[in-house]
């Protein structure tokens, strides 16, 4: 079974500047077994819309696994770069 529950909130800060924050929270339990996992995400993202084709996007989010198993276990900071074209 599974309960999860989830946060976005986004802003234009500045003209076609996006602020984007995001809240994650899922708890797992594995039926028949005793495992039960808690994993908790939370980030910042920054995003310029360059024109009507392109952006630019800095990321930044934290990961957290917690887990009656500890070699599961993990916590974790990863920042991103992006460069995308959309049509």
């Amino acid at each position: 079974m599974s309960t999860d529950l989830g946060l976005t909130v986004e802003s234009e800060v500045l003209y076609e500047v996006l602020l984007i924050g995001d809240f994650a929270y899922s708890f797992d339990d594995f039926q028949d077994t005793r495992l039960e996992d808690t994993f908790w995400q939370a980030g910042l993202t920054l995003k310029w819309l360059a024109n009507a084709y392109s952006f630019f996007e800095l990321a930044w989010r934290y990961e957290t696994l917690d887990s009656v198993d500890p070699s599961r276990e993990f916590d974790r900071n990863k920042v991103t770069l992006r460069v995308g074209l959309q049509y």
